[in-house]
């Protein structure tokens, strides 16, 4: 006799325990590596402090997968941003950056470390020492953010701090660009009045690079009536 889909199914499912299954939503917590994280970001943090940085960061790129794959998405975000305030707290800005970007490439890496993140790292932008490692920290928080729904309007206000570096430094092409390659319009987590100013701001530096076809083109973008909103 031939099986029917459901018994089919049934005999698939036969053994299986769906309470241990992850969610669609991938959110289920399976695991909790806290009580390792109390005791390998301390670890990291005196690895740091005695000049063994890298040692550091292997050790929590270890713990990180650990908590990624098994969706522990608090030991996760913890462990996360003690890998950035580590390279904060030894002063190394280069190795900031690249970690930045190693954890947020990381295979299903969660939205809510990646937030965490960006938003420490931010914080820091008016600590760095010169203005060539603020450049630096900004254009590896734009890499980070990039293509990334849930940080588009911490990408916004980066973006705008980057052109307004350029163009205080005489680069007011660079800046145009800059601000011309986030296409704000399309950003659900930015408010009219935000995402107005913006193309406003993209507006005056077409115009400050005499760039009268690209000024026309961006301002067909903004509704005359939500000017007088």
């Amino acid at each position: 006799k031939k099986e029917t889909a459901k018994e089919l199914m049934a005999r698939a499912m036969k053994g299986v325990n769906v309470k241990e299954m992850p969610t669609v939503a991938g959110i289920e917590k399976k695991e909790d590596f806290d009580a390792l994280a109390k005791v390998q970001i301390p670890e990291a943090e005196l690895l740091a402090k005695n000049g063994e940085l890298t040692k550091a960061m292997e050790l929590l790129l270890s713990l990180e997968k650990k908590c990624r794959l098994g969706l522990d998405i608090t030991t996760l975000k913890t462990t996360v941003t003690s890998m950035v305030t580590i390279c904060h707290d030894v002063g190394d800005w280069e190795k900031l950056n690249v970690v930045m970007g190693i954890i947020s490439k990381r295979h299903q890496q969660s939205k809510h470390a990646v937030t965490a993140m960006v938003a420490l790292a931010t914080g820091w932008l008016e600590e760095t020492p010169d203005k060539a490692t603020k450049v630096a920290l900004l254009t590896a928080l734009l890499e980070v953010t990039d293509g990334k729904i849930y940080v588009e309007a911490e990408r916004a206000v980066l973006t705008r701090k980057l052109a307004g570096i350029k163009e205080a430094d005489g680069d007011v092409e660079g800046a145009c660009a800059c601000m011309l390659d986030v296409y704000v319009e399309t950003f659900g987590a930015l408010s009219k009045r935000e995402k107005i100013d913006f193309i406003l701001e993209q507006i005056r530096l077409t115009l400050a690079k005499k760039d009268w076809v690209r000024a026309y083109i961006t301002a067909k973008k903004v509704n005359r009536k939500h000017l007088n909103e």
